[in-house]
């Protein structure tokens, strides 16, 4: 997960949907059920699954709070 900002009409988001029920598994959705049932020990099945990628995207700024508290 990550914080971009989009607000100034920078970088480009893309998303693809993959529905997997009843549906063959392309090797995207394979790979991800592999490292889920690796790291967390369990037999994941993705019934769906979302895939975001961006590109450019500005991250949030930081922000610094300056007031003291007393």
């Amino acid at each position: 997960w990550d914080n971009a900002d989009f607000s100034r009409g920078v970088g480009t988001m893309f998303y693809q949907e993959f529905l997997t029920l009843n549906t063959a598994k392309p090797p995207f959705i394979r790979d991800v059920e592999a490292k889920i049932q690796r790291y967390l020990r369990s037999s994941y099945s993705a019934a769906w699954t979302l895939k975001i990628t961006w590109e450019k995207a500005p991250a949030y700024a930081a922000r610094t709070d300056t007031r003291r508290v007393m």
